[in-house]
């Protein structure tokens, strides 16, 4: 089996397994001195996984949390997260880019599928931490990107049942998630179709890069 370089394609491989130990911090006395002034209020707040230009609600993605969608109340960041820490069935917070104070402007919800949820320019997702533990989805992963690289059947790669071209994958992350929701999955292959005005993802198991088409 051998890939294939073709413009048209690019290949994203998934490990699933840790990336290298960070290396150890600088704890001397000039390193501590800097880092005095910019501890916060903020340092141990939890890590929210941020998806631009993203909503999810009902029908959508998500599914939504009685009385808290919206939020009652004009939020900030960290307000909205906060009430989302505070409620067990709470995955995920939207908020709506606005600066009218009396606009309410912050969403609650569970049951994300990311792969589900609609692109638009005025709404923001943040995934919070329970769900990166309940999900499963998101474990520790890296990915390494093979441009102009096609691996399919035959070059280097298998394709995975039921997932050969998934529709309505037009965003890179979505795709990302649907090879991580898979366990069989080893990459992704990414498609421009039409001078890439649209883009077609593929789940490809099996893989060796080596063997794959490339195209310059």
């Amino acid at each position: 089996a051998e890939c294939v370089t073709d413009n048209a394609f690019n290949m994203r491989l998934l490990s699933r397994e840790a990336p290298e130990e960070p290396k150890e911090p600088d704890t001397s006395p000039k390193a501590a001195k800097e880092s005095e002034g910019s501890k916060d209020e903020d340092a141990d707040w939890p890590q929210w996984k941020t998806y631009s230009a993203t909503n999810c609600y009902t029908g959508e993605g998500a599914d939504h949390i009685v009385g808290k969608d919206p939020v009652p109340g004009h939020k900030s960041l960290k307000e909205c997260q906060e009430s989302c820490l505070a409620d067990a069935q709470c995955d995920a917070i939207v908020m709506r880019s606005t600066e009218i104070p009396m606009q309410e402007n912050c969403w609650l919800h569970k049951h994300i599928v990311l792969e589900k949820c609609e692109i638009d320019q005025a709404f923001n997702l943040w995934l919070s931490p329970a769900y990166d533990k309940s999900a499963g989805v998101y474990e520790t992963h890296t990915w390494a990107s093979h441009h102009s690289t096609n691996c399919h059947p035959g070059h280097g790669a298998e394709k995975i049942e039921g997932h050969e071209a998934l529709s309505g994958d037009h965003v890179l992350f979505k795709c990302e998630n649907a090879c991580l929701g898979e366990p069989s999955c080893e990459g992704i292959v990414w498609e421009n179709i039409n001078d890439g005005q649209m883009q077609e993802c593929h789940l490809r198991t099996k893989i060796d890069v080596a063997e794959c088409v490339t195209d310059n």
